[in-house]
């Protein structure tokens, strides 16, 4: 877990990584409160998390962000109900952004326990397909 760091944040506070379960999908979402698809996409993301999740945890979505103030990261996390790294982590998350070849944003990319993207296009399977999207997700996770 070393590429994501030791510490998440939670709406509770802090984290280890180590409570994270890579039987099921694990997603990161590199995203900014400056980005206008960013923001058009959150709410969908927010709503995909809330309902795959309810009423038992199927997956896991880290925000890794491209903001560049405090504040700003502050108020966009404000309306996520999942991890995030730490804005004070921003190394990691341009080494993340930099493995993974992120081009643009809003990405969400299905990692593996290595490390390793599984699919960078999760984005369009949970604007698309919704919450069937998880299917998706789960069955390239069986195949790693």
């Amino acid at each position: 877990m070393a590429f994501l760091g030791k510490i998440l944040h939670s709406k509770a506070g802090n984290v280890s990584t180590s409570i994270l379960s890579f039987k099921s999908p694990l997603l990161l979402y590199f995203s900014a409160s400056w980005c206008p698809p960013c923001r058009s996409f959150t709410p969908i993301l927010s709503e995909f998390y809330t309902k795959v999740n309810t009423p038992k945890k199927q997956c896991e979505i880290i925000f890794s962000t491209f903001d560049e103030t405090k504040n700003d990261f502050d108020d966009y996390y404000e309306k996520m109900p999942w991890l995030t790294i730490p804005f004070e982590d921003k190394d990691i998350v341009i080494n993340l952004a930099k493995k993974f070849e992120i081009e643009s944003i809003p990405t969400l990319v299905l990692i593996d326990e290595k490390g390793n993207a599984l699919s960078k296009s999760c984005r369009h399977e949970v604007t698309n397909k919704g919450v069937e999207a998880l299917y998706s997700f789960k069955l390239l996770l069986s195949k790693n």
